[in-house]
């Protein structure tokens, strides 16, 4: 897997993407996901589609993390 989420865009990573998949044997929607986290991880970053909802809509505790 690459250090950051990418998306295919010529048929030839595209055939990439789908090998990769075919290898894992994950879905596309599956491989993205897991992409995503690793990368959301790997640069502390909190994307808001990653967040269960009971915490998106929660009120922020003050002081707690």
């Amino acid at each position: 897997m690459d250090d950051i989420v990418w998306f295919p865009v010529t048929d030839q990573s595209r055939e990439r993407f789908e090998r990769i998949c075919s290898l894992t044997g994950q879905s596309k929607e599956e491989w993205f996901e897991r992409a995503l986290l690793d990368t959301e991880s790997k640069f502390n970053l909190s994307i808001n589609t990653s967040i269960p909802e009971w915490r998106r809509t929660s009120p922020p505790r003050l002081g707690l993390r």
